[in-house]
């Protein structure tokens, strides 16, 4: 047990354990280069594993450094929601994560029908992965969206954060939906998957300033991501395609009603235009551009000549994220063309 006075600290202080190198100490560090080593090697399993086990000793540890030996289960559970280990169930929940997806971020369409091998045990993990980023959204948002009345709710002591540190919060809150989002759209949950990614777009606007960044762009590619994999879903019920076909060839009222699957079809291709123009502003600014120069027309195409006409950057790191955008925007530009093409076959059929 630590002092009164440390332990209030402690409590209220979300950058508590990220400051104080918990995740990097002397044993920790050897154990995450191990970790990280594995997974480079292609051992993903092993590595992450490897990686949840330590931050899991990590949670455990702190939290019983507050716990009297005969604590109750209302003490135990305030202080699994005091600010210090938001960062640590985040980092905890992106590493099953990334067990279960191996490579994070890394898009596909889904097919939320597909039932392989060993399905059970990735749900497993992807529970636990759930579980864990949950509880840090419940505490980052508590902190920076509900501020004081969450912290005396749970008793935990008032911390005073700079503008720059509740702006870190909110990046790591986006982060976080993100992941969430993630979850539910592998596991097959499109509408709440839907719900998180747009709340992680929401505030990746607002901390990055405008629509003009990388965090934006990704944010409308894993939403156009999902709206597609809903209308591939929906397409590939014969209900539905028997209700489109009896509608269009005057069925129940003669008249067509909402085409739901034309209409996320619709709503992917606006995503993916967004994702381009997103990424597009980025290179604008990393060139020192002003980003209303290059998006002048709501057409990546002509987006991406733009972008080819501007004069690369000088220093090497700022070349490289040049040439890593400039491809993702070409990667929604492929993306937009085939969805724009897949809308023109299912209204001209």
């Amino acid at each position: 047990m630590e002092s009164g006075d440390e332990r209030n600290t402690w409590m209220g202080d979300y950058f508590a354990l990220i400051g104080d190198g918990v995740l990097h100490s002397d044993n920790g560090d050897t154990r995450c280069k191990v970790a990280f080593h594995m997974t480079s090697h292609g051992k993903h399993n092993d590595g992450s594993r490897m990686l949840c086990q330590y931050l899991e000793t990590v949670v455990d540890r702190e939290l019983k450094k507050w716990l009297p030996d005969d604590a109750t289960d209302e003490e135990k559970f305030r202080l699994s929601l005091f600010p210090a280990v938001a960062p640590l169930y985040a980092e905890l929940g992106k590493s099953f994560l990334h067990i279960s997806t191996y490579n994070e971020l890394q898009w596909s369409l889904i097919d939320i029908n597909n039932q392989t091998t060993g399905l059970e045990t990735l749900g497993e993990i992807r529970e636990h992965a759930f579980h864990n980023l949950e509880k840090a959204r419940v505490i980052t948002a508590g902190i920076v969206l509900d501020g004081v009345a969450f912290l005396e709710e749970y008793g935990i002591p008032p911390h005073q954060y700079t503008d720059e540190q509740k702006m870190r919060m909110k990046q790591d809150l986006a982060t976080i939906h993100q992941r969430l989002g993630q979850i539910q759209a592998f596991n097959g949950f499109l509408a709440p998957a839907i719900e998180e990614y747009v709340t992680a777009l929401n505030l990746n606007i607002e901390t990055c300033g405008g629509e003009f960044h990388e965090l934006v762009a990704q944010s409308h590619h894993c939403l156009a991501c999902v709206y597609e994999c809903y209308a591939e879903h929906l397409l590939s019920s014969k209900e539905v395609v028997r209700d489109r076909r009896v509608a269009r060839f005057g069925g129940y009222g003669g008249q067509m009603g909402d085409d739901i699957p034309l209409s996320n079809y619709r709503k992917s291709a606006e995503h993916y235009l967004a994702s381009g123009v997103s990424y597009a502003g980025h290179l604008a600014i990393i060139c020192q551009r002003k980003p209303e120069e290059i998006v002048t027309v709501n057409k990546l195409d002509a987006i991406y000549v733009n972008i080819s006409k501007i004069e690369t950057p000088y220093s090497e790191t700022d070349r490289k994220h040049f040439e890593y955008l400039k491809a993702a925007l070409n990667g929604a530009k492929a993306r937009l063309d085939k969805i724009e093409k897949r809308i023109e076959t299912i209204t001209t059929k």
